[in-house]
């Protein structure tokens, strides 16, 4: 058997083992110093505010620069700019040789989301394109967790400033929406619920400004064309700004103007929808078949020139149409009789027949008198607002 001895080659290994056995060696142990917020250096609680990041947390090097993991052992070091939590993290170094990572347990400052009285979409109604809602707009249909707390919005969900109020909403963008409490110390940001603007544009209808109908027709006849792809409906009113609404079974009345207003939806909110303020006018010409309106003329006898059995005919059938009556009705005298009036006169004096068309209301026989006068007459050359040469003049020849 050998016995070993330690000779002046043995007090290397002499040391080595005396610093194993009493834990004075520091290889490894050169880990970061944490401090709490009232700044003691045993102290292993943080409180950070909501949006306080992994950089913010305090700790002083021991060695070289602080690192921060999940936990004690982990080897993958927090991402700094990662958002706090209610947890705890560990201080750690750069080059992993600290084995032993100081423990801090992060209390985070969050008054939570504030809650929107109507979802995730503001769907304000507009009605012209130029009414733009803004910011304080947006913000009036939150509602706070406490009536102290200051609401504000961002284009962003975990950065950026809080947008003016009087800054003007784009259609499309989501915004978030925060509380804080400014009596607090330090106040702090919140969470953020996500609001889309959506506007609900409602303007006039539109369709046709006179409107045929036979007698007895009511509101509920009356048309009109929607000009937005979210229309419910329309409302009729007696004038431009009356109110309420009348009912549809109301009888319609011979030249009267009914004026409608367009109702909009609005997609996926417990909102009502959105009524537009202007009116599209609408006057309502009735069709009494037993009383139809007669078509009278007058026209300068210059401006006949030989008139034909089919130039007449022509002539009359466009008179009815100026009027609102169909064509291709027949006449009683004949289109050949009245003719024969017209050349037995020498063309001037008044020329009689009656037109008896089918329309939706019936069949409606309606007088027509054309008064031929001399042209020297002051009142001739004009016919419902028309000239000659665009009627008769053109028609006759």
């Amino acid at each position: 058997m050998r016995i070993f001895t330690l000779g002046k080659k043995g007090v290397p290994l002499f040391f080595f083992a005396f610093f194993l056995m009493t834990g004075t060696y520091t290889y490894g142990q050169n880990c970061p110093v944490v401090v709490d917020e009232d700044g003691g250096a045993s102290g292993n609680q943080q409180t950070v505010c909501y949006l306080s990041t992994v950089a913010d947390l305090q700790a002083t090097a021991n060695g070289d620069s602080v690192a921060w993991y999940r936990t004690a052992t982990s080897t993958n070091p927090i991402p700094a700019n990662e958002i706090l939590e209610n947890a705890t993290y560990y201080a750690g170094n750069v080059s992993a040789t600290c084995n032993s990572r100081p423990a801090v347990e992060v209390t985070v400052i969050n008054l939570g989301a504030p809650t929107p009285s109507f979802g995730s979409f503001f769907q304000p109604c507009e009605y012209s394109t130029s009414d733009i809602s803004t910011v304080a707009d947006l913000l009036a249909t939150v509602d706070a967790d406490d009536a102290s707390y200051v609401l504000e919005a961002f284009l962003e969900e975990f950065s950026g400033s809080a947008l003016d109020p009087n800054a003007q909403l784009v259609a499309g963008t989501s915004y978030f929406v925060g509380q804080r409490d400014p009596n607090a110390d330090p106040s702090c940001p919140s969470t953020r619920i996500a609001i889309q603007y959506s506007p609900v544009l409602a303007v006039a209808p539109d369709g046709d400004t006179t409107q045929q109908f036979c007698e007895g027709a009511t509101v509920a006849d009356l048309q009109a064309q929607a000009t937005s792809s979210n229309t419910t409906s329309f409302r009729w009113y007696s004038t431009a700004t009356s109110n309420p609404a009348l009912a549809s079974s109301t009888p319609l009345v011979n030249g009267e103007t009914y004026y409608a207003s367009q109702i909009v939806n609005r997609t996926g909110s417990t909102q009502p929808p959105c009524e537009s303020q202007d009116r599209f006018a609408v006057t309502v010409d009735l069709f009494d078949v037993d009383n139809p309106e007669p078509i009278e003329e007058q026209v300068c006898s210059s401006a006949i020139d030989n008139p034909t059995v089919d130039g007449l005919e022509d002539f009359l059938e466009a008179q009815a149409s100026f009027y609102g009556y169909l064509t291709n009705g027949t006449f009683n005298p004949t289109i050949e009789e009245v003719l024969e009036d017209f050349q037995a006169a020498n063309g001037i004096g008044v020329f009689t027949t009656s037109y008896t068309v089918t329309t939706d209301c019936g069949v409606a026989v309606v007088p027509i008198s054309i008064e031929v006068i001399e042209s020297q007459s002051a009142e001739a050359g004009t016919i419902e607002n028309r000239t000659v040469s665009e009627t008769s003049g053109v028609i006759f020849l």
